[in-house]
């Protein structure tokens, strides 16, 4: 006889009931102890029409991240443009990214991240449209032997206030050591 905890036979059972009526999707997420919630948010004033940062506020805004974390910001000129960062991470088995609008609520995200090896994969996330909320993790993981990872991060705008410039930030994780970035630049 199978023998599961009975926290797990109402799960079990709400997931096969969701299926059934077409309700839910084959998925149940669990909540994160609160430990693991989401890193501090960055967090500009809020001012009226003006939908970036300045280099001070920037600056001013940086946390204390562990060493396998980093920063990339996203500033967008207008509409349908994609900026474009390149990394290069060494014995690394994964990376991570989540985005985050900076400035005015309502503006919604989307980070994609790419990698080329045996097995190339790649991952896209977007943000919940509030100021400084994060996304889920966009993850794509390494299939080489040495674990070398040579990855693409992309940021592009969706939908929101539309107020351009508009800026966002992403943070970005490695499963182990440190990263070299190279701005590519933004792209129609």
């Amino acid at each position: 006889m199978l023998r599961m905890p009975k926290s797990h036979w109402k799960r079990a059972a709400f997931v096969v009931c969701g299926a059934l009526l077409g309700l839910a999707p084959l998925v149940y997420a669990e909540s994160q102890p609160d430990e693991q919630q989401q890193p501090p948010t960055l967090r500009a004033p809020t001012r009226p029409g003006k939908n970036v940062r300045s280099d001070s506020e920037r600056r001013s805004g940086k946390l204390a991240l562990m060493a396998n974390q980093f920063f990339l910001t996203c500033v967008l000129d207008r509409p349908n443009q994609v900026q474009r960062f390149a990394l290069h991470c060494l014995a690394t088995p994964h990376i991570e990214a989540k985005i985050a609008d900076c400035c005015m609520a309502g503006d919604h995200w989307q980070v994609k991240v790419k990698t080329w090896d045996p097995r190339p994969n790649e991952a896209i996330a977007s943000s919940p449209g509030g100021e400084g909320e994060y996304s889920m993790p966009a993850r794509v993981f390494s299939y080489s032997h040495d674990w070398d990872m040579r990855a693409i991060v992309e940021c592009s705008y969706l939908h929101g206030t539309s107020v351009f410039p508009i800026e966002a930030d992403i943070l970005v994780e490695t499963g182990g050591s440190t990263c070299t970035v190279q701005q590519l630049g933004a792209f129609d």
